[in-house]
């Protein structure tokens, strides 16, 4: 996913690939919940955004990280 807003994941399984299960960049108000992500040769989920979330999910098994997250608001 790249450059999207307000976009919702729930109750998904990413599993047994040689790349990255979930990449998400540039995004806006993206939620991940209760999603199950492993058995995967690169990064399980990488997030580089803004008033985004993972929660109640499971990241394993994966052959570099399991998450990564860049970005945030700015300060003002």
């Amino acid at each position: 996913m790249t450059d999207v807003s307000h976009v919702h994941l729930k109750n998904l399984k990413v599993a047994y690939g040689r790349a990255n299960g979930v990449a998400m960049a540039g995004v806006n108000n993206v939620h991940v919940m209760n999603c199950s992500v492993f058995g995967l040769g690169q990064d399980g989920m990488t997030l580089s955004g803004q008033d985004s979330l993972v929660a109640q999910s499971s990241i394993y098994d994966c052959g570099c990280k399991g998450l990564t997250t860049n970005g945030g608001n700015p300060a003002k």
